[in-house]
């Protein structure tokens, strides 16, 4: 199984950064090569480019838009599908199956890949969401409410058994993200802060990655292997290891954390390492630095358990 890393912040937290790192990382270590998969407008892959541009990070952009189907797209790149034809512009997908689609074992190059990246879950889920709504979907009673056309656009809003059929969908998407045949998967998601509908401050908030659904924000951590939180601090960023308080209201937290071994010894020089709970990514390993920290303490942990058999 992949090693799963999920990065969720605000904009200009220098997520899609990190996949350079990533890719420096798995090119080093095993001689591989990784996929970007986004479904952001924003930057598109712009923060990489001069690792796309020598062939270390192959791109790709998939539009959530309907007329492209993206509950469909979705489940093929989850299971490592990629488009036949592919060229590293990134920007070859047509509309209404358009693409023939390469399953893992058919593309010649899947030997070269180590990781993949998907940016961003949140876009995904709000992609997928439109699409329910804009195609007039009845998922079990409940028909689409509004649903019109004018002008040749359609207009439609979701129903609550929308959301449970998307929150499958994410879910089974995450989970077969991190069971892709390669040695890391990076995810990125932006942050929200879930608010009662009355706005009850007595009530429980949820903060997590933005993705429709309460139950989704509550199951998203336990799915990964490390989950980082981006935020702004003054003049620097922050990716968080460890849970934090929410500035608004401290006794709420924002979810983080790393599932590295579990032994006491580990888990003190993870303390000493970083000692408020954060790293600020250097410009020279930005995320990497987590990744060989990873390495070393997996090599001290062996140590420590062979000293106990020289004990026996």
């Amino acid at each position: 199984m992949a090693l799963s890393i999920l990065n969720y912040g605000k904009t200009r937290t220098a997520k899609t950064s990190q996949a350079k790192f990533i890719a420096e990382y798995v090119w080093k270590r095993w001689q591989k090569k990784t996929r970007f998969v986004t479904t952001d407008t924003g930057s598109l892959w712009e923060p990489i480019q001069s690792m796309v541009d020598v062939g270390l990070i192959q791109p790709l952009f998939v539009p959530t838009d309907p007329s492209y189907d993206p509950l469909s797209l979705l489940r093929k790149l989850r299971r490592g599908a990629w488009p036949e034809g592919y060229t590293t512009d990134g920007f070859c997908l047509k509309t209404k199956g358009g693409n023939k689609w390469l399953e893992w074992g058919a593309q010649k190059d899947s030997a070269e890949i180590g990781a993949y990246v998907f940016e961003s879950l949140s876009s995904m889920g709000a992609g997928s969401m439109r699409d329910l709504a804009e195609k007039n979907i009845t998922v079990g009673t409940q028909s689409v409410p509004g649903y019109r056309t004018e002008n040749g656009e359609v207009f439609g809003q979701n129903t609550e058994n929308h959301y449970g059929m998307i929150i499958t969908e994410m879910s089974a998407l995450l989970s077969a993200f991190t069971t892709l045949p390669v040695e890391i998967v990076y995810i990125t998601a932006w942050d929200e802060v879930v608010e009662p509908r009355d706005k009850d401050l007595q009530k429980v908030y949820k903060l997590g990655p933005l993705l429709p659904g309460r139950k989704l924000v509550d199951s998203v951590p336990g799915s990964v292997n490390i989950l980082i939180h981006s935020m702004i601090a003054g003049d620097q960023i922050r990716c968080y290891v460890k849970p934090h308080p929410w500035e608004v209201l401290n006794k709420y937290s924002w979810p983080a954390g790393l599932r590295f071994e579990a032994s006491p010894a580990v888990l003190k020089k993870i303390d000493e390492k970083w000692p408020e709970g954060y790293f600020v990514p250097s410009r020279d390993k930005g995320i990497g630095e987590i990744l060989e920290f990873r390495d070393q303490m997996r090599e001290f942990a062996k140590g420590e358990a062979q000293k106990l058999l020289q004990k026996v």
